[in-house]
């Protein structure tokens, strides 16, 4: 994936599926709501953590399901533009600039010039200093771990209890 990603899975569910039975059908039925759910959540995170003069960039953030053999196993958060990989993790120093074209929305936003000699300078500068990662993707889905496990120890003792007592 170019992007920047997170990945949300319930760790456990397949084995609690198989060792269930019948009831196990309805436990991954379970998870996969919670998961789409926390999916959801992640998403909103990241795109309020996003950095905010970035285009497209906060708006790119979307879910995609993992694996859809016979139940959805795990869900990504996703974000396909190769610039947010860059503002996730960085750019190490003494590397390459990024292409100067690319900065031209960024440098009109902010009251560069434009020019080609000015778009070259931040270019270079950029590759000489390189640029700290913003993390938001980590930051939500932290937040979003703390979210998965308040929803599962709720929902799922409910759905647990309802289901014995059902049997």
């Amino acid at each position: 994936m170019p992007g920047a990603y997170v990945k949300i899975q319930i760790q456990g569910s397949g084995q609690a599926r198989e060792r269930t039975g019948r009831f196990g059908e309805r436990l991954d039925s379970r998870s996969r709501i919670i998961m789409e759910d926390a999916a959801s959540y992640t998403q909103k995170i990241a795109q309020g953590l996003a950095p905010k003069d970035l285009g497209r960039g906060a708006a790119s953030i979307h879910t995609e399901p993992a694996d859809m053999a016979y139940a959805i196993k795990a869900i990504w958060v996703v974000s396909p533009l190769k610039y947010m990989y860059v503002q996730e993790y960085g750019r190490t120093a003494g590397r390459r600039g990024p292409p100067p074209n690319a900065l031209r929305g960024w440098a009109s936003r902010h009251g560069f010039r434009t020019d080609r000699g000015t778009l070259f300078v931040l270019s270079r500068s950029i590759g000489r200093k390189g640029y700290r990662g913003k993390y938001f993707m980590k930051e939500a889905s932290q937040k979003a771990e703390i979210y998965i496990r308040r929803r599962v120890a709720r929902d799922g003792a409910a759905f647990i209890q309802r289901a014995w007592e059902a049997s």
